[in-house]
């Protein structure tokens, strides 16, 4: 919502919260992502830079985080945040990086330095000793590179 609220007061926090909510939930999964790309064309996907992970499989992007909030926390590796925010909603999306974009494993620097930060570009898992997806570091990118639609995690 920090993301798409436009500091020139244009579209104030509650207005870009409106916005979303109604991007998000207003149609059909399956015409949604169209709608998304057009109405969040040239608005940023996030605030700051954007934390992800490549898809091992781009037709089903999310096979390997799961489809429940426990599963994606537990693999993601959020449970501080989470644990901050129960109630907080979580959303997905896929997207590709515009040409000239570039992708990195994340720094230490990139994490300014907060207790967040998964050495090797890797999530490590809450539940078991074990890591779990890849991740990477990109500068913002706009709604016209989703590929996949915003959506709620349940």
């Amino acid at each position: 919502m920090n993301a798409v609220a436009d500091p020139g007061g244009i579209l104030s926090l509650d207005a870009a919260r409106a916005f979303l909510r109604d991007l998000i939930d207003a149609l059909p999964l399956d015409s949604r992502q169209k709608r998304q790309r057009a109405d969040l064309a040239g608005k940023n996907l996030s605030l700051y830079q954007m934390w992800s992970f490549p898809a091992a499989d781009v037709s089903n992007p999310f096979s390997e985080i799961g489809d429940r909030r426990a599963e994606v926390v537990n693999i993601l590796g959020v449970g501080y945040f989470a644990d901050e925010s129960p109630n907080a909603e979580l959303v997905r999306f896929a997207h590709t990086l515009p040409a000239g974009v570039t992708a990195h494993l994340p720094t230490a620097w990139d994490a300014e330095f907060e207790c967040c930060w998964r050495p090797k570009g890797r999530t490590y898992q809450l539940d078991r000793d074990e890591y779990g997806v890849r991740e990477v570091v990109h500068v913002r990118i706009a709604g016209e590179n989703l590929t996949v639609a915003i959506e709620s995690i349940p």
